[in-house]
């Protein structure tokens, strides 16, 4: 799948861009992130189908999914003997697309980003948009300038904490209220509240904006009323990662930081640790970013309603 880990814009460069300072903002830690799409037709069709001729234990779409998901991931056990624990190669030969897609995945020895991509459709097919990260509060930052670290691999939930706080309607004439205005008027698909929606915002030592929303992306939206809920699929990477944001600027302020988080972040993640933020704006530009994997403590797939609340209409919608 094409832009699943996003590369360094700060690789290219030009000669207009000598001047300007390079921007990283590093994450470091157990960080989720959530994969949402949704089952392709031809593959939903035939597996429920194929569940006349599975075991007891492989019931639904959903389990029937999951083995063949778990054949791209790295497994201490066979995962193909499980799967034809759950059906047979022989009654799996009645079914051409999904023997065409397990033959392959072991052919090629597929990775899951290329069988995630197979498998499933996903928002406007734009990849980040489908994919959300959760920041929470045990991550580390750190805040790098033309190589000069201002923050060094600081507690995400230390670097967050509050010393001031505003909201809207004592708070007109901020510069606060001035850069969230120009936040909501400059990313209309992103699908934030309108202004007189938000209650404020809260600042932290450094100056940095935080604000929760009911933030609705045009093209998640349109992919949860689109698409059939039975097909939805949320696949959850618990992973061990970093993440960079990048920018450019002549000069680096603090103030031009805005960590937004869903407004149920909490209530969808139900992890010990808080959300701090799922997306980083730099000046009202949601920033660029790159991904570094470095392990994996499991990558769980759920379809239809086993998802529970891990739906990306929960999301969104709450």
């Amino acid at each position: 799948m094409a832009n699943l880990a996003l590369t360094n814009p700060l690789t290219k460069t030009n000669k207009n861009e000598n001047n300007m300072k390079g921007i990283e903002v590093n994450l470091k830690g157990r960080i989720g992130k959530y994969f949402f799409g949704a089952l392709r037709l031809d593959y939903f069709s035939e597996m429920q189908e194929a569940l006349q001729f599975c075991t007891e234990d492989v019931n639904t779409v959903s389990s029937l999914a999951s083995l063949i998901f778990r054949l791209s991931l790295d497994n201490l056990n066979d995962p193909f003997e499980a799967l034809y624990n759950g059906i047979s190669r022989k009654n799996l030969e009645k079914f051409p697309k999904l023997t065409e897609l397990v033959d392959w995945i072991k052919k090629e020895e597929c990775g899951h980003y290329p069988v995630i991509e197979d498998m499933f459709e996903y928002a406007s097919q734009n990849s980040e948009k489908s994919i959300v990260s959760f920041y929470e509060n045990d991550a580390t930052i750190t805040v790098t300038v033309n190589g000069e670290k201002l923050i060094v691999e600081q507690k995400l939930g230390e670097f967050a904490e509050s010393s001031g706080e505003g909201n809207i309607e004592d708070n007109i004439d901020s510069q606060e209220y001035k850069s969230l205005k120009s936040l909501i008027e400059n990313n209309a698909d992103f699908g934030f509240s309108s202004l007189e929606d938000f209650y404020g915002w809260d600042i932290n030592k450094q100056g940095a904006m935080f604000i929760n929303d009911w933030f609705r992306p045009k093209e998640l939206v349109d992919f949860v009323d689109n698409t059939d809920k039975e097909r939805q699929v949320t696949i959850y990477f618990d992973d061990i990662t970093d993440w960079t944001f990048y920018a450019k600027d002549e000069e680096f302020n603090f103030k031009n930081l805005t960590f937004t988080a869903y407004s149920c972040a909490g209530d969808f993640r139900q992890s010990r640790c808080e959300t701090i933020f799922n997306y980083l704006f730099y000046k009202g530009k949601l920033m660029d970013k790159e991904e570094k994997w470095a392990g994996d403590k499991g990558i769980t797939l759920t379809i239809g309603d086993e998802r529970g609340m891990d739906k990306l209409s929960f999301l969104i919608n709450g």
